[in-house]
């Protein structure tokens, strides 16, 4: 289901400096053992230009590894759309960790 919404020439950043391309974004979401709660998202930006959207938000949450662990999260986060044959999909995304 994810694949008909991501390009397939995405670029899936994550907060570490990892850069997934279509197949692994794809792969590691499915496989995340990690449950998150007190999702909130807040700030939302966003701008169109012809067929391109640029989304930008901030993301508070909190994860919880498989181990047990839980971790804050404070993320921002830019994504962007591009219309593929009439339908969106995501081209980029990247987050940053706020300190």
């Amino acid at each position: 289901m994810l694949s008909l919404y991501f390009s397939d020439n995405i670029s899936y950043g994550h907060s570490s400096g990892k850069v997934e391309n279509k197949a692994e974004a794809i792969r590691n979401i499915v496989n995340n053992a990690s449950v998150y709660s007190d999702i909130s998202l807040d700030g939302f930006d966003t701008k169109v230009e012809g067929g391109t959207v640029v989304t930008r938000y901030l993301m508070t949450a909190t994860e919880k590894k498989a181990d047990g662990k839980s971790n804050p999260l404070k993320l921002h986060i830019l994504v962007v759309w591009n219309k593929d044959g009439g339908t969106w999909k995501m081209l980029a995304r990247q987050a940053v960790r706020v300190n």
